[in-house]
């Protein structure tokens, strides 16, 4: 086997990234970027075919980080524990880990089991320098007992029995009934109870086989927005759709209807100084910008970003466009109310908006929607070193389910009973991967906003003052020489 130093570099969780390495390799920019294939991973050189199962304790695993997809092999050394590479888990966010396959790619055998962990243990001495203790460990959750295997059952079982089953978020687990919402709290754990694995009893496993020949069917929520479905049309009526046309390309953004004037949005959607910038209100479907009905139209080369913007920490990502003209307010568009005061909105639930990509990479046609939880920004920046630049004028929230947004969402709002307090800035590359999304956090720019709107319609009442001075001298200029001749 090929091994040396063909190893799955990613986020280092230990280490600072080179200097040779952006964030905004990591981090969701406007709509440009492609998703990133499975890298191929090491060999086995001069092999041969295995025969079916004569190895039943190996797993295929792929392995899932901020910025790519990558493949390990492993084995199972016990119902709860699969042994692998420290280097394929010190910078992985999550693991799919397939057992009993002779074909990895053939989802349809009978004798596949895949199950999904975010619980690894690295060895302490693991060093990627050195190569020293490269060994960790994958934890599986597997729940076990006698007790009924169905509601009419009177009594409980006599063979134990056990199943693999996906842990929920207590967020999840709350919207899943008023009845569990009222008692959730953080001293509980939640199981999904949607389309668990076939139970099984001691006779039915041979105990060497341990998990290999469970059928399963592991609980999933299709990615959208990530996560979300569509909203109601027009039921966001501040939305807006950027389209910003540079040299060679054209990006696509999210933004937000703040006043008859002025659209805000996010600084990376404007970064790169685009000619132009078309803007869209009233709109519900991509496909169906032309609907003069409900559609508004700007084309708009007035914008201003943070001064402070930074590419590198991603903090200041906010901006602002001038239309030029008012837009027409009413049912179909009409301005959003902003956040301001002290509120970190931790533990409240959200939403996101915006037509970013979706499960199948591509752009979605019509505005999607999502609830998501907002989290404190100490327990975004404890998840995974790649948050440590989340600041106070950030805002987080919880990628579970998964959930969130993704690219093409940037610039779009987080909306908190019907107030936006923050705009799409952030996320892992990866947007399935159930990672936090960032947001700037509007409440910490507010006089920002008002400055510079103010700033510009300063400069067009000079304008306006100037041109009418120049118009009453030539007047006067006029009159003078007609009177003299």
């Amino acid at each position: 086997m090929k091994s040396g130093i063909l190893l799955l570099l990613v986020l280092a969780s230990t280490q600072s990234l080179p200097q040779s390495q952006r964030y905004e390799d990591y981090f969701v920019h406007p709509y440009r970027r492609e998703p990133q294939p499975l890298r191929p991973g090491l060999r086995i050189i001069g092999g041969q075919d295995a025969p079916p199962h004569v190895l039943p304790y190996q797993v295929g695993i792929y392995v899932y980080s901020a910025s790519s997809t990558d493949f390990c092999g492993g084995s199972l050394i016990s119902t709860n524990y699969v042994l692998t590479a420290a280097h394929c888990a010190d910078q992985a966010m999550k693991m799919d880990l397939v057992f009993g396959a002779q074909n990895i790619s053939d989802e349809s055998e009978d004798t596949q089991i895949r199950i999904s962990s975010t619980e690894f243990i690295v060895h302490e001495k693991w060093s990627r320098a050195s190569l020293a203790n490269d060994i960790a460990l994958v934890k599986l959750r597997i729940v076990s007992g006698w007790g009924k295997s169905q509601d009419d059952q009177t009594t409980v079982t006599e063979i134990l029995k056990y199943l693999t089953s996906p842990i929920l978020s207590n967020s999840q687990c709350s919207e899943a009934s008023a009845s569990y919402a009222r008692i959730m709290n953080p001293t509980l754990l939640c199981l999904s109870g949607v389309e668990l694995q076939e139970q099984v009893s001691q006779e039915d496993v041979d105990p060497s086989d341990s998990l290999l020949y469970l059928k399963t069917s592991l609980f999933k929520i299709e990615p959208r927005i990530i996560g979300g479905a569509d909203v109601e049309p027009h039921s966001y009526p501040f939305q807006a759709i950027l389209f910003a046309t540079y040299e060679k390309e054209t990006s696509f953004c999210g933004g937000t209807l703040i006043d008859r004037r002025w659209i805000l949005t996010a600084a990376h959607c404007v970064d790169s100084n685009p000619k132009y910038i078309d803007i869209f209100l009233g709109a519900h479907n991509l496909t169906n910008l032309g609907a003069k009905d409900t559609i508004q139209t700007f084309r708009s080369k007035s914008y201003r970003k943070h001064a402070d913007y930074d590419n590198e920490s991603l903090v200041n990502d906010i901006a602002i466009i001038r239309l030029p003209k008012d837009a027409i307010l009413n049912e179909y568009v009409n301005v959003v109310p902003i956040s301001n005061g002290t509120n970190t909105y931790a533990g409240e639930y959200g939403t996101i908006l915006g037509w970013g990509k979706t499960d199948d990479g591509s752009v979605s046609d019509t505005l999607k929607g999502v609830t998501v939880e907002v989290i404190s920004n100490e327990a975004c920046r404890s998840i995974n070193p790649a948050y440590e630049i989340v600041v106070e004028s950030h805002v987080c929230v919880s990628g579970e389910g998964p959930r969130g947004s993704c690219g093409g969402d940037s610039g779009g709002p987080l909306l908190v009973k019907g107030t936006q307090i923050g705009l799409v800035s952030f996320g892992a590359d990866n947007c399935t991967l159930g990672m936090p999304s960032v947001f700037t956090r509007l409440s910490r720019y507010n006089d920002w906003i008002v400055e510079n709107m103010n700033s510009n319609s300063g400069l067009a009442k000079v304008r306006n003052v100037l041109l009418g001075f120049v118009i009453a001298v030539f007047a006067f200029l006029y009159a003078a020489v007609n009177i003299f001749v």
